[in-house]
């Protein structure tokens, strides 16, 4: 009846399964999921936390898209039914299918639930060229997404823009790992390139795969809802 998903680097605690089972207590719950955290981050897995985990401050339903809803299979469960319902994930993201699947089942009417005691341990360790190719894949789902839901919008390819919301990110960054100036060098430095990198997996993304998935009608719907749904 429930299907949950993590990651080959990934370690759930034992009673894992039962933590996410106990949401599903109300049928119109669909999905959940919750933080992947490194137990000992370097440099680039502390980055990325600061710019995530904040989606797991508290535990919270969601019964509406918001923003980027942050369910990622590495950390998810969803009921079995929703594959049925709204179809499977969408084959042509190299990254971020599973945005794509949990917009899809909030659209069908279901809630969601992001719960920080999900947490499961995350043993990727990034160094400087991994991290950016990372995000690069990572810039490809959401543009993808944007292409489906035709909300692109030309910010999306302006570094400068998505830059300045990084403060909030870098104020928790500094919190856990000290506002010295060689972090506040290499939080800076790292974010202005990653943003940099991010635009052109968006670009890239749109040019190739964006492009024909915007002419073929049938890429836009084999994932969608099923006929009768």
């Amino acid at each position: 009846d429930i299907i949950a998903f993590t990651d080959d680097d990934c370690i759930p605690p034992r009673d894992w399964l039962q933590r996410h089972a106990r949401h599903y207590g109300d049928p119109a719950i669909a999905a959940a999921g919750g933080p992947q955290v490194c137990p000992a981050p370097n440099f680039y897995e502390a980055f990325d936390m600061a710019q995530w985990s904040i989606r797991f401050d508290t535990i919270e339903t969601i019964d509406r898209i918001c923003d980027y809803e942050h369910l990622l299979t590495g950390n998810m469960s969803v009921r079995s039914a929703m594959f049925d319902r709204v179809g499977l994930f969408d084959e042509q993201f190299r990254s971020g299918c599973d945005s794509d699947f949990i917009r899809r089942v909030s659209r069908a009417g279901y809630r969601f639930v992001r719960d920080p005691d999900l947490r499961v341990d995350h043993l990727k360790v990034h160094g400087f060229r991994s991290y950016l190719g990372f995000r690069f894949r990572r810039a490809l789902g959401s543009v993808l997404i944007d292409v489906k839901e035709e909300t692109l919008s030309g910010r999306r390819f302006v570094p400068i823009i998505n830059l300045g919301r990084t403060s909030r990110n870098w104020q928790r960054f500094a919190q856990g790992h000290g506002g010295g100036f060689v972090q506040c060098a290499g939080f800076w430095g790292l974010a202005t390139l990653t943003r940099a990198v991010e635009v052109a997996g968006r670009a890239y993304y749109f040019v190739t795969v964006g492009r024909r998935y915007r002419m073929d009608p049938v890429s836009r719907t084999e994932a969608g809802p099923r006929e009768g749904d």
